[in-house]
Parts: structure tokens; C-alpha cells; sequence
């Protein structure tokens, strides 16, 4: 029998090779590497749920890691064990997180993940994870994936299993005893339902975190605003040129706001699920909102997974509309409902700071396309091609295209949904305007 001692040391050592894996582990030689994976791979079997989170989190760093030297491990029972143990409580999400990385890094053969993800999804309904945890949606979207490249998969229809599971343990309203946010964003829940129907134009929504105020954060923030100096003085490193890339984002989005608005689709059989699904989600938040005395009697925590559920009901449907679908009203009007129930509530001089920012993170999706310039963004230490650096014409026009296209790509995909979202007369016409004052 193992003692808390020894358990709560055999957790601590594993956070400290957690951290050499994170930052040291291509300097590891390879006889190293497979003493730390066979550790941890013995740990992932341990009676103890907290020493099984952190071994499946450190050999999830080394899979995700480019740097393993190892050739002769077999990753196939690691596989095993992580899928195998999705559905246990206090485990699972470290599990998903490994059989994601996995999936993601290709580090076996389709047909050895196949076979298990078929026994996994036959027991989704039964026997699945307990919560859609941010890496246990990941893991189903790779699943989803796999699925359209397997006639066996395919046939078992898994984007309707899902969408199952996730009815029966998208949990709005059962936390609230517990005071605490569920452990997956919006846009974890999101980019698992654009993957149950297959939609071709992603929402690429942005959700920001707030960092605890404390002096790991500050440091933390600090280094990571000046690694490129640091970088440069100590080690005479540049940062890498990126080639532009051609952003083309504008055309498209201005072609899809005159064909859109002419011509949609109905929704399928999935969509139409998906809508469901949210309009049931609602309704329960709705009813205890009408039971209690006012949104005043609400946990913080409460109101936080309202805006949440409101914010993936207005992208979700807006999202449909930019793939050519027609959305569902009554989604939409439920959403802004939610909003106008808790809006009075948000009074900053009757709330906290950190309170206010809480609510106020979650609205933040509505009004901003993560563009915009952040006081810990990395400082440039080489600045950007100009008129005076004497640089030939012709050279000159494709340098001074922004390298980070990418980036800005997806910040228009967001201001397109941004729009339709706004431009809808229900959303137009609730009083949540003052909300979102706040964040502006």
C-alpha cells in the first residue's frame, strides 16, 4: 500500500521531468529518452489517479516533441492505455490528450489506431468520456477525421455518436454546486462540431485566457516578450524571414456576402441536430434563470458558461450562414435571450475586476478577431522592409506584405462571422450593448 507521501513524490518528480522534457529533451542523449518514456510508460498503470495524470502528461511532451531520438519504443500499448482510459474520471483528459498527440503526430500506422477507435466509438454512447474536455474534443476530431479515410469508420456513422455523447454530457447547468468552469473554451466545442458536419469553411474563432495575477505570470509574460532579444545577445540567433503568402481572405469574403444572402441551402440531418442540441442547452439555463430571484442569486461561474453557450450558439449558426446554410431562428433568439437575463448583472461597481473580466472574456469572442496588438505581445527585434532600406521596387512590394497573412486570414474569417452576427435583427436588438461597451 503506497503512502500519500509517496505518491505525492512520485507526482512531484514527474512534474520536474515534465519540465526537462519541455525545455531540455533534445539535449537528452537516446539512451536517456527511452529510461524517461519506459518510466513513465510503468507509471500510466499506477493505482493512483494524480501519478497517471502527470506520467500521461510527460509522455504526451515527448510524443509532441520533434526531438525524440527513440526508434525501438513500441507505442502501440501507450496507445492502448491512453484510449482505453478516456472515460475514467480524474484521468481521462490527460488519457485524450496522449491518444490525440498520437493521432495527430502519426505515430502509428492507420490500421493499428484504427481497430481501437472503432471499439472506442462503439462504446461512445455507453461507455465514453465523461465531460467534452478541450483534449477530448481534439481527440474526437482526429477521430472524425480518421473516420472519412476508413470505409469501416465511415459506416458506423461516428459524427451521429457524437453528437449523441456530446447531448448527454455538454453540462450547463449540473457544475453549479461545484462553482467552477468546465475544462474546455468555446472554441474547443465549435471546432468539434464543424468537424461532426464537415463543414469546408472553419469559424477559426478567437478565445483569450486569463492568466492568473501573479509573479510566475509576470515573469513568465517578461521572458516571452523578449526571447528574441535574449536570443540575439546571448546566442546571436535572428528570428526566421517568412515568405508573405498571398491573402485573398477579402475577395472571398466579399464575394460570400452577395452570394449568401441569395442563395441557401437547407440544413442536413447533422446541422439540424447540432441546432437541437443547442436550443436544449438553453432552454434548461433558461428555466433556472426564470426559477431564480433574479440573475443577482447566480454563481460567477453560472453567468461565465451562459455567455459561453450564448457565444457558440450566435457563431454556430452564423457559421452555417458563411457555408451557404440557412441557420435556425430560434437559436439565434434563445441566444439573445441569455444574453438580455444576464446583462443587468454585469455591474462593475458592484463586481469585482477580476469578476467583470471573467464575464467580459466571454463576450469578448462578439467584438474581436485576436488581431489586435497585446501589451505582452513579442517585441520585433528586426524591423520590417521600408521605403528607406534601399531595397529594389519590385523586391520591395512582396516584403512589405505582412509575413503573418495567416494570421490576418483568420482574423477576417472572424470579422465575417463577426458581421453576420451583428447584422442579424435579433442580435441587434437585445440590450447587451453595454456589455460590450465594456470590452471596446
Amino acid at each position: 500500500m503506497l503512502t500519500e507521501n509517496s505518491v505525492k513524490k512520485r507526482a512531484d518528480c514527474s512534474q520536474i521531468i515534465l519540465f526537462i522534457i519541455d525545455r531540455h529533451w533534445q539535449d537528452l542523449c537516446e539512451k536517456i529518452q527511452n529510461e524517461i518514456i519506459a518510466s513513465m510508460a510503468s507509471l500510466i498503470v499506477h493505482e493512483d489517479s494524480l501519478v497517471q495524470t502527470w506520467a500521461f502528461l510527460c509522455i504526451g511532451a515527448i510524443l509532441g516533441s520533434d526531438a525524440t531520438k527513440s526508434t525501438d519504443v513500441v507505442w502501440l500499448p501507450i496507445w492502448r492505455q491512453a484510449i482505453h482510459r478516456t472515460n475514467v474520471l480524474g484521468v481521462g483528459r490527460a488519457a485524450a490528450h496522449v491518444a490525440h498527440v498520437i493521432l495527430a503526430k502519426q505515430r502509428l500506422p492507420l490500421q493499428d489506431t484504427s481497430i481501437d477507435i472503432e471499439a472506442f466509438a462503439s462504446n461512445l454512447m455507453v461507455q465514453g468520456p465523461t465531460s467534452p474536455f478541450d483534449s477530448t474534443c481534439a481527440f474526437l476530431c482526429q477521430c472524425l477525421r480518421i473516420s472519412d479515410q476508413d470505409m469501416r469508420l465511415y459506416r458506423m456513422s461516428l459524427p451521429d455518436k457524437v453528437i449523441i455523447w456530446l447531448l448527454r454530457n455538454l453540462d450547463v447547468s449540473g457544475m453549479d454546486t461545484r462553482n467552477q468552469l468546465p475544462q474546455h473554451t468555446v472554441a474547443d466545442i465549435l471546432t468539434l462540431l464543424e468537424e461532426i458536419c464537415s463543414l469546408s469553411k472553419p469559424s477559426n474563432i478567437y478565445v483569450s485566457h486569463i492568466l492568473p495575477d501573479c509573479a510566475i505570470t509576470d515573469t513568465l509574460t517578461e521572458r516571452h516578450r523578449t526571447a528574441e532579444h535574449r536570443a540575439f545577445l546571448l546566442k546571436t540567433h535572428l528570428p526566421p524571414f517568412h515568405p508573405p503568402e498571398h491573402n485573398t481572405s477579402k475577395h472571398i469574403t466579399t464575394a460570400a456576402q452577395s452570394s449568401f444572402r441569395d442563395m441557401l441551402s437547407g440544413s442536413n440531418d447533422r446541422e439540424k441536430k447540432v441546432s437541437d442540441l443547442l436550443i436544449t442547452s438553453m432552454d434548461h439555463l433558461l428555466a433556472e434563470l426564470t426559477l431564480v430571484d433574479g440573475v443577482s442569486n447566480v454563481t460567477l461561474e453560472k453567468l461565465r458558461r451562459t455567455v459561453d453557450l450564448a457565444v457558440l450558439s450566435l457563431y454556430w449558426e452564423s457559421l452555417l450562414v458563411c457555408n451557404g446554410i440557412r441557420d435556425t431562428k430560434v437559436v439565434i433568439e434563445k441566444a439573445c435571450d441569455l444574453i438580455a437575463r444576464i446583462t443587468p448583472s454585469l455591474n462593475p461597481s458592484k463586481m469585482k475586476p477580476e469578476e467583470v473580466a471573467l464575464i467580459l472574456a466571454g463576450l469578448e469572442p462578439l467584438v474581436s478577431d485576436g488581431d489586435m496588438g497585446r501589451l505582452d505581445d513579442p517585441w520585433d527585434i528586426v524591423s520590417g522592409p521600408g521605403p528607406s532600406s534601399g531595397i529594389k521596387r519590385d523586391i520591395l512590394v512582396k516584403l512589405m506584405k505582412n509575413h503573418k497573412s495567416s494570421v490576418k486570414s483568420a482574423a477576417l474569417a472572424r470579422r465575417e462571422i463577426q458581421c453576420r452576427i451583428w447584422r442579424n435583427a435579433h442580435v441587434s436588438s437585445i440590450p447587451c450593448h453595454h456589455a460590450i461597451s465594456l470590452i471596446a
